[in-house]
């Protein structure tokens, strides 16, 4: 899954952006929900996360981006660019 960071004010590393991120699947769909999506961070950027989780579970992760909005005090936009079943072809999808 390729995560856009469309805006934020201040620069934020993309771990700390992955740790909100689990943060609020944990918050919306427990534990259990975040156990069950395996979600891992595979590389980030200045403008972009890279993300693997179980395609059982991609809708709740898309949520959780979409309900992801501030870290710390700094207000953040996240947008899903692209979700595909390999990384090979989400690279490509970045070029």
């Amino acid at each position: 899954m390729l995560i856009e960071i469309v805006k934020g004010n201040v620069h934020i590393d993309g771990k700390r952006i992955f740790s909100a991120l689990k943060d609020n699947i944990a918050e919306f769909y427990g534990e259990y929900g975040l156990s069950l999506s395996d979600v891992h961070l595979i590389e980030y950027g200045d403008k972009y996360l890279v993300v693997s989780c179980d395609h059982r579970m991609a809708q709740q992760v898309r949520s959780a981006v979409a309900y992801t909005d501030r870290i710390g005090d700094a207000n953040i936009l996240l947008r899903v660019s692209s979700v595909s079943g390999t990384i090979r072809r989400l690279r490509m999808r970045m070029e």
